[in-house]
């Protein structure tokens, strides 16, 4: 008599057993399709809990699959892999109002953020040299991943000038493809090439979103930028001071923190956050007294 023992035969005991117990078993009450594996059952059981494998990797926000990862067949991963053969459009035409950068190229919303037509239908969004020069030196960019929404009117974007974080609202809705790693990089490029390699991301408008009709373009847009700096100018005018430097190197004017948050909620439509003092201000202060 033959005592080999065969591992299938035990596994296959063993799934018996298991759906037995849930009565799955073969004629049983809730018994699976015949043609459904264990494996199929399995995979039915967790698609919800698939995460996409762009937001483990950092690429999008955290999400789940809905493609049984067949990556080939997602929208989204079609518009991750075709960011990286965008190259931006220039914006050419660039004209100087009043000591200002100024595209004609572009549609520009209220607060002073733009859309640019790029290729395959998407828009480039950035914020215009005015905005720029208004908040000054940025210190840090915050940008939506690939794939989040944004909505017209509402904060998007996030620039950072020492302790205050300054929202940029979007100018459309849509969904992000891309952004701008340059500008993660060096923040400095948003205020020293606003238009052409400090744009901020790559977005798909909605197709029922008519994005360019709440925006002002052409020689409408340069007027809307001339009286934005008039009414600047009569600000700085009204007897402002302090310590803060205006990005613009035609007006050196220093004005106060107060002041520059002012001037930064007026213009651009949108609340400045403080960041409290976190470890590396009380590092800093460790280092100064063991100094003194």
């Amino acid at each position: 008599m033959s005592t080999e023992t065969h591992y299938d035969d035990i596994a296959l005991g063993l799934d018996s057993r298991r759906l037995s117990m849930k009565g799955l078993t073969e004629g049983g009450e809730g018994s699976p399709d015949p043609g459904c594996t264990l494996l199929d059952r399995g995979r039915q059981r967790i698609n919800s809990h698939r995460p996409c494998l762009h937001s483990l990797a950092g690429r999008v926000e955290p999400r789940s699959c809905t493609r049984d990862y067949r990556c080939e067949t997602c929208e989204l991963d079609e518009l991750i892999e075709k960011a990286a053969l965008v190259y931006p459009k220039k914006c050419r035409s660039i004209v100087v109002i009043d000591g200002y950068r100024h595209s004609e190229h572009c549609h520009y919303h209220r607060g002073h953020s733009w859309i640019h037509p790029e290729y395959s239908g998407n828009v480039r969004i950035g914020i215009d040299d005015f905005a720029a020069r208004v908040v000054g030196y940025a210190d840090a960019v915050e940008l939506p991943l690939p794939g989040s929404r944004i909505l017209p009117g509402v904060p998007a974007f996030s620039l950072k000038r020492d302790r205050h974080w300054v929202r940029v609202l979007s100018p459309v809705q849509g969904t992000v493809v891309s952004a701008n790693e340059a500008v993660l990089e060096n923040p400095e490029l948003v205020r020293t090439d606003s238009f052409e390699r400090g744009w901020l991301v790559l977005v798909k408008p909605d197709p029922e979103s008519i994005p360019c009709t709440a925006l002002v373009h052409g020689e409408k847009a340069k007027d809307w930028l001339a009286q934005e700096s008039g009414f600047l100018n009569v600000l700085l005018s009204s007897g402002l001071g302090g310590r803060t430097s205006m990005g613009n190197p035609t007006r050196c004017q220093l004005i106060s923190d107060w002041a520059w948050v002012t001037l930064v909620e007026t213009f651009l439509h949108s609340k400045v956050i403080f960041d409290p003092p976190g470890p590396p201000d009380r590092e800093w202060a460790n280092a100064n007294r063991e100094q003194r």
